[in-house]
């Protein structure tokens, strides 16, 4: 028992020791989400669309620490008609963010990852209704996290990467928030200011996970 506890020890340690990056590796991947629906309720039309899309760049400084950085964007839509009145969100979010990311190797091509990073966003949105004269609410704001979240990995070529992501399990965001409300000639403005603190680590579920793809550069 006691060899064949030692066996397996051995080989476990071996298979973390081999490295499966080198320093100078560079790699682009990124993340994409798209989703649309339609509801027909009696008199009632919903519509909804989203998109977004996040591309990243790496580079390996050592056989298990990265740096990069990347860019985000989001775009959304939901419109509902009841009788004649249209009523109509519409929004989008650009951003950046750097990261630094460790790996551990946990067999051969599997690896686990811990990235932490900053990331900074803009936002925009304008709701309408068309039943009221010169009616719309349009909300623009700003935020800035740092966050940490954990991963795993797996090699499915040479330059293939597919990555599983989890949730933040810390994140501290700061974030500002300007609401315009136009009715008719009335006019009211709103400003909201926010530090929020965050953890996930209780409350892991399916929604937290993330898929993305990275591609190995020449």
């Amino acid at each position: 028992m006691k060899k064949f506890t030692l066996i397996v020890f051995s080989v476990f340690m071996i298979a973390v020791a081999n490295a499966q990056f080198s320093a100078g590796d560079k790699y682009l991947g990124g993340s994409f989400s798209a989703g649309w629906a339609k509801n027909n309720p009696v008199n009632n039309e919903q519509k909804q669309f989203n998109i977004g899309f996040s591309p990243s760049f790496t580079k390996f400084k050592t056989d298990k620490k990265a740096v990069g950085f990347k860019l985000i964007t989001l775009y959304g839509e939901n419109k509902s008609t009841s009788g004649t009145n249209t009523q109509k969100l519409t929004q989008y979010g650009l951003g950046a963010g750097v990261f630094s990311q460790n790996y551990f190797t946990l067999g051969k091509d599997f690896y686990f990852f811990a990235e932490k990073g900053i990331e900074a966003t803009y936002s925009h949105s304008k709701a309408t209704q068309s039943a009221f004269v010169n009616n719309e609410i349009v909300t623009q704001g700003y935020s800035a996290s740092i966050y940490l979240k954990p991963g795993v990995g797996y090699k499915l070529t040479d330059r293939l990467l597919l990555n599983l992501e989890f949730g933040n399990i810390i994140d501290l965001t700061y974030g500002h928030s300007k609401t315009d409300n136009k009715t008719g000639t009335t006019s009211t403005t709103e400003k909201n200011n926010s530090v929020s603190f965050g953890s996930s680590l209780n409350n892991i579920s399916l929604g937290d996970l993330g898929i993305t793809f990275a591609w190995k550069l020449k």
